[in-house]
């Protein structure tokens, strides 16, 4: 089994992540990470995200994120045991993922083509097969339904 890892996701993904959580805090109400990460990458045939671009992006919004913000974030994510891409809206990171993917793909040199759709397909039936009690995130989620059952 190959698994695919990038290090320097998690840290390319926290200013996005931190301006998301103070966005919502604050109810400003504005659109901090989008549905699709193209607008973030360093080109249209990379799968890396341009931590000037994220900046720039994090600069033009308006929203106050004080240094204390920042410390409590950090101390209630480690109090949960999350990492950043636990809480990083899906949509984004289906996208991240897919462009990850798909470079990775070209690197092996294989004609291999695969949708979106068909990913998320199979992201669903991998996490069917590996969603149980004893994931990590099952709690949250049994929570959640309970709440709405």
């Amino acid at each position: 089994m190959i698994i695919l890892t990038n290090p320097s996701l998690p840290l390319a993904f926290y200013p996005l992540v931190i301006a998301d959580v103070a966005n919502r805090h604050q109810d400003v109400g504005l659109t901090v990470v989008p549905n699709n990460c193209d607008r973030f990458l360093v080109s249209k045939k990379s799968s890396q995200l341009s931590t000037q671009k994220i900046s720039r992006h994090i600069q033009s919004l308006t929203i106050d994120i004080s240094q204390e913000f920042r410390e409590n974030f950090l101390d209630r994510m480690n109090l949960l045991g999350l990492r950043w891409i636990d809480v990083l809206r899906g949509h984004f990171l289906i996208s991240a993922s897919f462009h990850f993917i798909k470079k990775y793909v070209a690197e092996l040199r294989s004609a291999v083509s695969i949708s979106r759709e068909m990913l998320f397909g199979s992201l669903m039936l991998a996490f069917e097969k590996s969603f149980d009690p004893n994931h990590s995130h099952y709690n949250y989620y049994q929570t959640i339904f309970d709440e709405d059952g």
